[in-house]
């Protein structure tokens, strides 16, 4: 019974963003500011995980409130959310907030966001593993055929060997290491860059 109650309570609660005005309340690391950010990140200090599990709770939150998002961070994992995070602030004032810096991370990955809920595919080399969502694993696949190289099926997310071969040629042409599976630098230049 008690869980009904539960899904009951959330199904009532609203989904707000801010108050009439846009104002809403910072929690935790996100008050700190950019520079404090961007220390901790250069000496990758133990203050870091402090603003992985900020930024891994602010997304989780945004992922269950906001209207048509199953996941924001299509295929940014926490470490590459703070690179750019740590990116982002290096171009604001040092006394922008760090919520600041991550709010132009999250306008850029927005457009990328899994809208319904996904299934996710293993892209397998040896004993190396990286799980993407099934639509990332498509896009994948349609960027690589669309720089030339030939990943295989592009309307399907199996990972095969000829979509390894692809994703060598181009990271090999990106000057980027050449592992053969969608590492977070190789998606960053197919999507990002």
């Amino acid at each position: 019974m008690r869980p009904v109650l539960c899904l009951a309570v959330l199904a009532a609660t609203p989904s707000f963003a801010a108050d009439d005005d846009g104002n809403f309340a910072i929690k935790g690391a996100g008050l700190q500011t950019c520079a404090a950010f961007n220390t901790a990140f250069s000496e990758r200090s133990a203050d870091l995980g402090l603003y992985a599990g900020w930024l891994d709770g602010f997304l989780t939150g945004q992922n269950q409130y906001r209207e048509g998002v199953f996941d924001l961070a299509s295929w940014e994992t926490t470490q590459i959310l703070l690179a750019l995070t740590n990116s982002a602030c290096s171009q604001l004032p040092e006394e922008a907030r760090f919520i600041d810096g991550f709010a132009q991370v999250l306008r850029a990955i927005r457009p990328d966001a899994i809208t319904t809920k996904n299934e996710a595919s293993a892209a397998a080399l040896g004993d190396a593993v990286v799980v993407l969502y099934d639509d990332v694993m498509v896009r994948m696949k349609m960027a690589l055929a669309e720089r030339g190289h030939e990943p295989g099926d592009v309307a399907s997310p199996t990972f095969t060997a000829q979509t390894s071969t692809a994703l060598k040629a181009f990271q090999e042409s990106r000057g980027l290491t050449v592992s053969g599976l969608p590492d977070q630098r190789t998606l960053y230049a197919l999507f990002r860059e």
